[in-house]
């Protein structure tokens, strides 16, 4: 799952998390989500993940 290394994580606060960057699929997309969501601490998420599919 390298390509995670392209989605930027910034922290809000009280515990609001925004994910934002490109990834391949939606496959990748949705376990950026789910990293984030299981985070201790966090209890929001926002993702602005753009999916690219394909050159």
């Amino acid at each position: 799952m390298s390509s995670l290394i392209h989605v930027k994580v910034d922290a809000a606060n009280k515990g609001g998390v925004i994910l934002s960057g490109e990834v391949s699929s939606r496959k990748e997309a949705d376990r950026a989500l789910s990293i984030a969501r299981e985070t201790k601490g966090v209890t929001s998420v926002k993702s602005y993940i753009k999916i690219h599919e394909g050159d």
